[in-house]
């Protein structure tokens, strides 16, 4: 999913220039009548109404301490702060510290092998109440 405070034209303009990645979905700009970040309207229902998720057991990725790491707070989700932003003096309190920080995207997959535990594939099509 993409959640974004941008206009849907400039969010289908992202999504027109990716370079062989299919288009994120859902997609969500700041005309999709949500609340934008930092409020956790949007996130909240994309994990519950969407994914079917707790907002607990999603990461929102984010390169804005201020509105991602808020938002993704907020809504209870697992937060990492995307790229060098350093420690501001004008965000001063624990709701803008993001629980991980990485330099770029190619560190996330080895952020989530070290500090979670995945659902082996053959577990992840098991329904609730069906034996292993």
């Amino acid at each position: 999913a993409i959640l974004t405070r941008n206009s849907r034209e400039s969010l289908d303009y992202f999504h027109d220039r990716l370079p062989n990645i299919p288009e994120f979905a859902p997609a969500v700009s700041r005309d999709c009548g949500f609340r934008p970040k930092p409020h956790p309207d949007a996130l909240k229902h994309i994990s519950e109404n969407v994914w079917g998720f707790s907002p607990t057991e999603v990461i929102m990725i984010g390169d804005s301490a201020k509105d991602d790491v808020r938002a993704g707070k907020r809504a209870g989700a697992i937060t990492v702060l995307l790229g060098d932003e350093i420690r501001r003096e004008d965000l001063p309190d624990e709701e803008h510290e993001p629980h991980f920080r990485i330099k770029d995207l190619s560190e996330f997959k080895q952020l989530v092998l070290d500090n979670f535990e995945l659902v082996p594939e053959s577990l992840e099509s098991l329904e609730v109440g069906q034996e292993k």
